[in-house]
């Protein structure tokens, strides 16, 4: 016997599924369905030194940025992005100051 999360035991296949398919991927929309947020994001562009990279990476968190593509050189990292437009010019600024005006976020053209 199954229990559902508040302890009751579940009699029906559906009401198994349900709790199975919020065990694996998160709570349902009314009718059943998932909801995603869908965030139009813009591509950018930096490079940053070895040293600055873990700190950049978590400003990324922190701007809920990600990093499409890395690439290494003799300097440090060059670094594709992917950035939501509404936070594009607060990661700008972010990355700047962590870097001393180093880091130059660029936007690039679609």
């Amino acid at each position: 016997m199954v229990t559902a999360p508040y302890g009751d035991p579940v009699t029906d296949l559906e009401s198994l599924l349900d709790l199975a398919v919020q065990d694996q991927k998160g709570p349902l929309a009314p009718r059943g369905e998932h909801r995603l947020e869908l965030v139009e994001r813009m591509r950018c562009s930096c490079h940053c030194r070895f040293a600055e990279l873990a700190l950049l990476k978590a400003r990324l968190a922190d701007h809920a940025a990600v990093i499409e593509h890395e690439a290494f050189d003799a300097d440090g990292a060059a670094l594709l992005l992917a950035v939501p437009a509404g936070q594009f010019s607060a990661l700008q600024r972010a990355l700047a100051d962590l870097s001393r005006g180093r880091i130059a976020l660029q936007a690039l053209t679609p």
